[in-house]
Parts: structure tokens; C-alpha cells; sequence
């Protein structure tokens, strides 16, 4: 909130600078409009949004000292433009977008020579090459990818979050992306039906020529044209269009996927655009057919009626973001198509069923999971959890059965055949569980658990020499994670090789000293094996050592 404050000081210096120098009541108004749009709840009461609001602050404060130093060539600001823009792109990369703002404010609403315009837009362009290399670089570089290869990383987002992810021609992106400009214009004049997501099934798709996409390419065209006959004798009109449609370009899907369709805080930015056309419109208005003594007051009324059902809407809207359950519940009923929708109702149902152990919140959690994968097949997540969790919770029939269905929907990725393993090896299917542990170490070599359980699987199998194999290659990879030494000590014991699991239980100790377990299954073994001499030693060695107590553990000799 101090953050979002200090945004709206910004905001009303710049239109100050730019515009209205003079008429000071109106930038506080325009600032006034904007600050109360329910729009901006999610960026605002939202942290997971704070780089929306540090980029557009930032982004703010660069276009405010661009305005100061090309006006009074003050090599300060111009200094300050680049630490701003720094801070900017750093907080999200779309700030590039401000650059365009930058340039378009002075070549067509500041007063002065062509030259003068040209040498001003030179920081700009020395800024956008710098921008364009850094986020080159970030795309093409390889720094990263060695960390994730093997990790068997899964990015549903690519599937269900951006609902053009399936379109292929660039016309197609083109005409979806302006008929987005339609569906945010309406959100902004018409807020009652804002929600915190806009994926799969949420946002229809058009392919080719279709009379829908043609409204965005008539609403984009009106916009311009409006620009332009604002352009004169109303600037500020025409620089807030000019604004709305440059900031909310990067997205629109065009140019780059963003991992949702739509969302309230891609508008943080646009919305201050709209907000100067909708308050200047209405001061023209008022100046036009209202008497000049009365001007000023009806003006101020007028802008707060107009901002009273916009702030109820805030009021209300916020109370909605309080926790991640209350705006999850209360935007379901306008999301009950939305796959995603219910898998994150079902995970804030199942941290209440986990917390209080009513039963209820369980029913509600396998309720909303099976509408998430009945809506859509490709829920990665929500079929894992779903289907694992069913084998905890008595059924894993139907949890078998729902793995089954995404080992075949996802059978490139690990997740799927690991959890599949889980359930057919608590099942007592160890046969079926070693070969998903299997597919698991193929897709994902660098994923440990799948090696301990598979040698597990081998072990319950009674396959000693297989289940060596991965126990082997599990300490090999992992040298200090003693499970693969206690698989190994479990093997030899079952093969008569006692020397060789108490070499192995040793080790084990010697990576962790203090862990009384492993001192307990070494007395075990010499007390089983008739080695009570030994045992005795090693149990008075592990009082001496603080890791037993006397009298918690003593072998006995029959």
C-alpha cells in the first residue's frame, strides 16, 4: 500500500509535467480515478504482484525525469533515466514497453525542433539495444539448463495458462491479441466480473477469419483514430490512448507468450491511460455545457460519483484477496469451467481438511479435483495428486486408475510413473512398481528417489543382484544418502553375507554419528547374528557418545 501511495505521488507529478501545469485539479482527479479501479486489486493486495508495481513506479519515475531532462538538459535526470529504467527492467522486462511512451511523448506532444526530437530519442535507443541484448542473451543462454536436465521438469503453464499456446500462424496471434484489447476495455468499464485467473476454457480462441477478431481490429482502429482527432485540442486524451495501447502491448500474446491469457495486473499500467482519457473527456464535457462558475464544482462531483461504484467494487474486491481461500472460493462460481480453478480450490480445501480433520473439506478436496481432470485430461498436477492421494485415502483403485491415464497422457515426463509406483507398491504390486521406478531413472537420472525405490522393489522381490544395481548407483551419485547403504546392508543379510550389511550399517554411521537409529540397527545385527560381545561394545560406545541413554537399548544375551 506505501508503494502503491508513492506510485500515485509520481503519477500526479507527471501529469503535472506533462499536461497540466496549470490545471492541477484535474491531474489529481485523473490520479483519483485511477488509484480506486478495482483493477488494481490484485497488484496492490497481491505480493506475489509486487514486480508490477515496483516496474511501474520505476517505469514512472524514468518517464517523469526523461520529460525534465529533455526540457531543461539537465544531465542529472538524464543520469536518473538510466538508473530508473535499470530498476524498471529488472522488475519485470515488459518496462521496454515505456520506452515507446518516452518516444511518442516527444515526438508528438513536445513543441520543438525535428533535430532536437532525434538527438533526445538517442538515450532511448541506447536503452532499447541494451534491453534487446540482455534479454537475448536470457532466451539463448545455456546458463541453467545443466541444473534442470535430468530433473524432469514439467511446466503446465505451456498447456492450460496461455490459451493461444496451440495457435500457429502469426494472424491468428495477431487477431486474438486486439480482440483481448475488447475483453479488457469491457473489464474496465464494467468490473463486477473480475477473477484471479484466465486460462483454459476461459478465454474463447479464433482461428482464421471470424467476425469476433474483426471487432478487434474496428476497436484498435477507433482508438487511433480517436488519438488523432483528440490529438489537438485535447493531447492528454490522446497521449493517454497512446499510452493505454503501448503498455498493455506486451500483452497481447503478440510478440511473446506470457504464462496467462489475460490477468487484472497486466492492466496496472494501461489502466492509468484510460483514466486520463475517461477524467479529460468528462472535464471537456462539463467545460462545454456547463456555465464557468459552476464548472469547477460540478467537475469534482461529477469525477467522485463516477468513482464511487469503481471504489465499492475495490472494497469489495479486496476482501476477496484476503487469503488465497477466500479469493479462491469467491471467484469460483464464475470459474466452475476452469480446470485450473478447481485444482487450486481443492489444495486450499485439503490445508483445512490437514488442519482440522474434518471430513468435509476432504469430500470437497477429491470433489474439485475430479472436476479439474474431468475438464481437461492434460491437469498434470491435478491427476498426480489426485491419484496418489486416492491411495491414501482407501481407493487406490481409482488412483491407479487416474496415474494410468497420465502415464499416458504425460509419458515423457517422471512424475506420473513415480507416483504410479508409489501407490502399486503399497499395493504390494512390487512387480508392476519396478518397472514405473524404471521409466523413472530412464526419464530423470538425476532424481534420487526413484533409484532407492526401485532397489526396494527389487529387494521385496527377493532380486538381490538387481536391487544392487540401483543401490550402487544411488551412492555413487549420491554418496552421502545412507538409504542405498541401508538397502545394501538389508541385500547381504538376506544373501548370508552378515560381515558385509554390518560394513555397510558402519558406514552409514560414519556419515551420520549422531543418528541413534543407525546405532540401534548395528546392535541389532550383532544380537541377532550371536555377537553379543560386540554388541555390548557398540552400545556402551553409543552411551559414551550421548547418542543412547542407558537402559534405552541394551542387547541381551539368551
Amino acid at each position: 500500500v506505501l508503494l502503491f501511495g508513492i506510485l500515485l505521488v509520481i503519477l500526479y507529478r507527471l501529469l503535472v509535467v506533462l499536461f497540466f501545469r496549470d490545471r492541477r485539479l484535474i491531474a489529481f482527479m485523473i490520479v483519483l480515478f485511477y488509484a480506486v479501479h478495482p483493477m488494481h486489486t490484485e497488484v496492490v493486495a497481491n505480493i506475489k504482484s509486487r514486480d508490477e508495481l515496483l516496474q511501474f513506479l520505476f517505469a514512472s519515475l524514468m518517464l517523469l525525469n526523461y520529460i525534465l531532462w529533455f526540457r531543461k538538459k539537465n544531465l542529472i535526470h538524464l543520469l536518473l533515466v538510466f538508473v530508473f529504467f535499470a530498476g524498471a527492467f529488472l522488475s519485470k522486462e515488459n518496462s521496454v514497453a515505456m520506452l515507446g511512451v518516452m518516444a511518442g511523448s516527444i515526438i508528438l506532444f513536445e513543441k520543438t525542433t525535428w533535430v532536437r526530437k532525434a538527438v533526445g530519442l538517442i538515450p532511448l535507443l541506447l536503452s532499447g539495444i541494451a534491453a534487446i541484448l540482455i534479454l537475448r542473451y536470457t532466451l539463448t543462454t545455456e546458463v541453467g539448463q545443466e541444473e534442470t536436465e535430468g530433473w524432469g521438469v514439467f511446466f503446465e503453464d505451456q498447456i492450460l495458462g496461455n490459451c493461444f499456446a496451440e495457435l500457429w500462424w502469426f494472424t491468428d496471434f495477431v487477431s486474438n491479441g486486439l480482440f483481448l484489447i475488447d475483453r479488457y476495455l469491457y473489464q474496465y468499464i464494467w468490473p463486477a466480473d473480475l477473477v484471479y485467473y484466465s486460462g483454459y476454457d476461459q478465454i474463447p480462441v479464433y482461428i482464421g477469419f471470424h467476425w469476433i477478431t474483426i471487432v478487434g481490429w474496428i476497436t484498435v482502429l477507433g482508438l487511433l483514430v480517436g488519438a488523432f482527432l483528440l490529438y489537438r485540442k485535447l493531447p492528454a486524451a490522446s497521449f493517454g490512448i497512446m499510452f493505454f495501447l503501448i503498455t498493455l502491448s506486451p500483452f497481447l500474446q503478440i510478440v511473446n507468450r506470457m504464462p496467462d491469457t489475460m490477468a487484472d495486473r497486466f492492466m496496472f499500467a494501461p489502466t492509468f491511460g484510460l483514466s486520463m482519457v475517461v477524467i479529460t473527456i468528462l472535464h471537456i464535457l462539463i467545460k462545454r455545457y456547463i456555465p464557468q462558475m459552476k464548472q469547477k464544482r460540478i467537475f469534482v462531483v461529477a469525477a467522485i460519483l463516477l468513482s464511487l461504484p469503481y471504489s465499492a467494487r475495490t472494497y469489495h474486491r479486496n476482501k476477496a484477496w484476503q487469503n488465497a481461500f477466500t479469493l479462491f472460493s469467491t471467484d469460483m462460481p464464475k470459474l466452475e469451467n476452469c480446470a485450473r480453478a478447481h485444482k487450486y480450490m481443492a489444495g486450499e480445501l485439503f490445508t483445512k481438511y490437514e488442519n482440522t480433520g474434518d471430513r468435509k473439506y476432504l469430500d470437497a478436496t477429491i470433489e474439485h479435483l475430479e472436476r479439474s481432470i474431468e475438464i481437461s485430461p492434460r491437469m498434470y498436477h491435478a491427476q498426480i495428486e489426485l491419484g496418489y492421494n486416492y491411495g491414501q485415502w482407501g481407493n487406490p483403485g481409482r488412483g491407479i486408475e487416474i496415474l494410468e491415464n497420465a502415464v499416458k497422457e504425460f509419458p515423457e515426463s517422471m512424475d506420473p510413473h513415480f507416483y504410479l509406483g508409489n501407490v502399486y507398491f503399497e499395493n504390494g504390486d512390487f512387480d508392476l512398481a519396478k518397472n514405473q521406478f524404471k521409466q523413472c531413472v530412464q526419464l530423470t537420472p538425476r532424481i534420487l528417489d526413484p533409484y532407492f525405490l526401485l532397489a526396494n522393489a527389487h529387494l521385496e522381490l527377493a532380486e538381490f543382484d538387481s536391487a544392487m544395481m540401483p543401490a550402487n548407483w544411488g551412492i555413487e551419485m549420491w554418496p552421502n544418502d545412507t538409504r542405498f547403504r541401508d538397502v545394501k546392508a538389508n541385500v547381504f543379510l538376506q544373501v548370508n553375507e552378515p560381515d558385509s550389511a554390518i560394513l555397510q550399517v558402519g558406514q552409514m554411521l560414519m556419515i551420520q554419528p549422531e543418528n541413534p537409529d543407525f546405532w540401534k540397527k548395528l546392535i541389532g545385527y550383532y544380537t541377532v547374528l550371536g555377537r553379543y560381545e560386540e554388541a555390548q561394545i557398540t552400545y556402551q560406545d553409543a552411551i559414551e557418545r550421548g547418542v543412547l541413554k542407558e537402559g534405552e537399548l541394551g542387547p541381551q544375551n539368551p
